[in-house]
């Protein structure tokens, strides 16, 4: 009985160290992906901002909405 024992606590080991092997991977793949959607995230904020400073220069040019050119002016300053 104690080889069957000793043979069955290698056997749990191996599975726990390919258990904990798999995890690592698992998570670092999450990271990635978690990094990737964050940066595309910020780059599209960017954008969006930007899109916004256009259009606030038409309106100064314009004379028009004038609340939404401080709130961008605002946000330049931040």
């Amino acid at each position: 009985m104690n080889d069957i024992d000793e043979r069955q606590k290698i056997i749990d080991n191996e599975h726990l160290n390919l258990l904990s092997l798999f995890h690592y991977i698992s998570g670092g793949i999450t990271i990635a992906f978690a990094l990737f959607f964050g940066l595309y995230f910020i780059f599209i904020l960017f954008l969006i901002f930007s899109i916004s400073q256009i259009f606030s220069c038409r309106f100064f040019k314009r004379r028009h909405i004038r609340l939404f050119s401080l709130t961008i002016g605002i946000i330049n300053l931040l």
